[in-house]
């Protein structure tokens, strides 16, 4: 794991002198410079301090952009390093932080019930759906109230086609500068069409800071790390051990949280 996440990172550096790349994030800075002009008032860029996010915010800075940094954590999150990431990513520019607490996953499983939400075949799969969608809507909405009552004429994004077909099909659908009738603002996607190349390209020729958990990435190479436990039927298919190995913090938060897990091993 250690020799694909070091070439990784070389291929990386090499990608962030490229033409093609530069010619990437000025696209990128343009299209903010053009959303500031069009929609003129506060923008925020949104930094969850992962790696869309981090590039997202150093382009919008390159640009000319300067307003809040706004992060939204989930209540209870067991993993400390993104708020701490996005706020030194803040105070690094000189830039507000403005920060949030939103529902989590955890609170979604003990809505429904850890045991009917970590069980095997239908029941588990229909208890992670009832958590899911009650999760997604009650985060958004809690987004949403907040945004409201600070104002903001937009934000910015770290969106990108390439992370989900969920995304592709918004930004096909809206374009990378929109507004929805569920959210106050505008809303920016100046990374739309980069690759994950070109994120770990911007964040290591800037010397950003990322997440720990990056290091452990194994599909895509280094440019996505994130587990889907929050997902149907995947404890019967070995996740306990998976996310052991993996996420040992996120592991003994839902151990701590949920006793029964330690018997999946």
């Amino acid at each position: 794991m250690r020799y694909v996440q070091d070439f990784s990172m070389e291929a990386a550096r090499l990608h962030a002198r490229l033409p093609a790349h530069k010619r990437a994030v000025e696209r990128a800075a343009g299209r903010v410079r053009e959303a500031l002009a069009a929609a003129p008032g506060t923008w925020a860029v949104g930094c969850s301090g992962g790696k869309d996010s981090t590039a997202a915010l150093a382009v919008a800075v390159e640009a000319g952009w300067r307003g809040p940094v706004f992060h939204f954590a989930y209540r209870g999150d067991y993993d400390p390093q993104p708020t701490a990431n996005a706020c030194a990513l803040a105070v690094r520019w000189g830039l507000p932080f403005v920060m949030v607490e939103v529902a989590s996953e955890m609170e979604a499983i003990d809505r429904v019930g850890a045991d009917r939400f970590f069980a095997p075949g239908a029941v588990g799969q229909e208890a992670v759906t009832e958590a899911a969608r009650w999760w997604e809507r009650t985060y958004k909405a809690e987004l949403t109230a907040f945004q409201e009552r600070q104002g903001w004429t937009g934000i910015i994004m770290g969106m990108r086609r390439e992370e989900s077909m969920a995304r592709a099909i918004t930004i096909s659908r809206k374009g990378w500068l929109y507004r929805v009738a569920s959210r106050p603002g505008w809303t920016c996607c100046p990374l739309h069409d980069w690759s994950g190349r070109d994120v770990w390209a911007a964040i290591l020729g800037r010397g950003l800071p990322y997440l720990a958990r990056y290091d452990e990435a194994e599909d895509r190479v280094w440019e996505r790390s994130d587990d889907a436990w929050f997902a149907p039927n995947v404890w019967a298919r070995g996740m306990a051990r998976r996310i052991q190995l993996r996420d040992p913090e996120l592991w003994h938060a839902l151990v701590e949280r949920y006793p029964g897990l330690s018997q999946e091993l």
